[in-house]
């Protein structure tokens, strides 16, 4: 008959840190609650102290990933700040744990290079708009602290998930948080399609839809159709980059596959005309670019033909069929300048116009621009869009051309009161607006820093073949995502919700540590 452990400990000399370094109490409470070393080993053991801080640091971490995107995006204000908690306590717990490391003189891992140089490239950027955050949006109009602040997090936090990435998480966590964010948009997607069905869209989450009701178009628990459709891509590229990983078992890819095209049509629901051109645009260019690295010629050839004929494929379903969005598109200003021109010249002429004066997004960036010209070098401050789009914005006496004939237009008389406009709706266009030529160039060094490590490495990470699938498709995924949200950045303004920025920057540092890992095991041979 066996005895109960739990007794015989309690009985034992020193029963209870005996059961619980060296008896049965690793296999009655699974390693997830103790990842990284039972209490008693604590005790004895005061240099591994800093692991339980770092766990509990990389736990919150992925509570807080996980719950961003449930409150709206954490867009508003008090969502943003009450999530935030989260991604704070985590850095209060990881600073315990450095703090431990640095006292012990006994630090318990090392941080790769390549990781480093990433996260560091980003600084120049970070100190350069705390800076401008300080000074005046131009001579004589101060800079609303505020809004600079906004501004300044929104950089500033994915900076500190990539971060506690670094620092807190071991392959075991990255993949477990991976699994819980390809869950949250399975979920997210279930959520609109249901919304969808059951209130007409009519609600978002336990919100009336009162002024975000976008004619039947599925968002939740997002305000804006079009950041529902921008986080399904993610994961939709994330699975992308599974199935077209070297080596994928079958099973791995079907099941790939199927959520994939599931993500697809949660995200057809939304209707969005943006998220879903520029997902199949960046697909397009990112799979045989990089998605088909490590494969043959052949089948890299064979494999862009085949998703060339699928575009065409789904392009013509699209166009000649009577579908939710062709109508959608059909009541596009551009797509009817297409339509509508008879020569060359009259679409070139016909497609400025209705850019530039019918298309929303047209009219916003050029007042971007046009503030932006007040400016050139330094911008008008962090930030600061919102509070300068009254001085800018177009109105309607004298601004529209009559009958396309530009010596028509004549300058706006009134400042634009009637209208108030949060954001640019193209998240390159207000990063020049507001963060200047300086910063413009000083975010492009990071960007294609971190793309350029990335892509250096890809080749290796795809050669580790005993690596598990999750972290081999990091990069793969990582460089589709930079492609995907390059076009969409164009006429949305995605980056500036909080839940996308933050899963972006997690997914980015994961494929950079995944880049630094298999670099490490090339360098020691094990590349098999």
């Amino acid at each position: 008959m066996e005895r109960n452990p739990f007794r015989c400990a309690s009985r034992a000399p020193g029963g209870i840190l005996s059961f619980l370094r060296f008896g049965r109490f690793r296999q009655i409470f699974p390693r997830v609650f103790i990842p990284m070393s039972s209490f008693s080993e604590l005790l004895i053991d005061r240099t591994r102290w800093s692991s339980v801080f770092y766990a509990i640091a990389a736990y919150l971490l992925a509570a807080f990933l996980f719950s961003s995107v449930w409150f709206f995006g954490s867009w508003e204000m008090w969502w943003f700040w009450g999530v935030l908690i989260l991604l704070c306590a985590s850095c209060a717990f990881a600073g315990v744990g450095a703090a431990l490391d640095i006292c012990m003189g006994s630090p318990s891992r090392r941080y790769p290079a390549r990781a480093i140089v990433a996260l560091l490239s980003l600084v120049p950027f970070l100190g350069y708009g705390l800076i401008r955050a300080t000074g005046e949006s131009s001579p004589g109009m101060p800079i609303v602290a505020m809004e600079a602040e906004r501004s300044l997090l929104l950089f500033a936090t994915p900076v500190f998930v990539a971060l506690l990435t670094l620092v807190c998480t071991n392959h075991r966590m990255r993949r477990i948080m991976l699994w819980l964010l390809l869950a949250d948009m399975v979920l997210v997607g279930i959520c609109g399609v249901v919304n969808h069905y059951l209130t007409n869209d009519m609600r978002i989450l336990w919100v009336a839809a009162n002024d975000f009701h976008y004619e039947g178009r599925a968002s939740a628990p997002f305000y804006c159709p079009n950041h529902f459709s921008a986080y399904l891509n993610i994961g939709i590229c994330y699975l992308a980059a599974i199935c077209c990983t070297p080596g994928v078992k079958r099973k791995t890819f079907l099941l790939s596959l199927v959520v994939a095209l599931l993500l697809t049509a949660a995200n057809s629901y939304s209707l969005s005309r943006g998220g879903l051109a520029s997902l199949f645009a960046g697909l397009a260019v990112g799979i045989p670019l990089f998605a088909l690295r490590g494969h043959r010629p052949l089948f890299r050839f064979g494999g862009t033909f085949l998703g060339l004929l699928i575009a065409i494929g789904i392009g013509c379903a699209v166009r000649y069929t009577n579908n939710p969005l062709m109508q959608r598109m059909e009541k596009h200003p551009l797509w009817h300048a297409w339509m509508t021109s008879e020569s060359h010249s009259k679409f070139a002429d016909r497609f400025s116009d209705s850019f530039w004066y019918q298309f929303d997004r047209g009219t916003y960036i050029d007042s971007a621009l046009r503030a932006w010209r007040c400016n050139p070098v330094w911008g008008i401050g962090p930030g600061q869009h919102s509070n300068r789009w009254g001085q800018f914005a177009a109105t309607e006496d004298g601004v529209r051309p009559v009958n396309g004939d530009p010596k028509t237009l004549k300058k706006p008389r009134l400042t634009n009161t009637s209208y108030h406009l949060y954001e640019v709706h193209s998240d390159w266009t207000q990063l020049l607006e507001e963060y200047g030529v300086v910063g413009f160039l000083l975010f492009l060094i990071a960007y294609f820093t971190i793309a350029a490590v990335v892509f250096i490495r890809q080749g290796t990470v795809l050669a580790y073949s005993s690596s598990p699938i999750m972290e081999r498709a990091l990069p793969t995924a990582a460089l589709l995502l930079l492609c995907v949200y390059t076009i969409h950045s164009l006429f949305d303004f995605s980056l500036q919700i909080p839940a996308i920025v933050w899963t972006i920057g997690f997914l980015l540092s994961a494929a950079v540590l995944a880049c630094s890992d298999s670099a490490a095991q090339a360098g020691r041979g094990e590349i098999s």
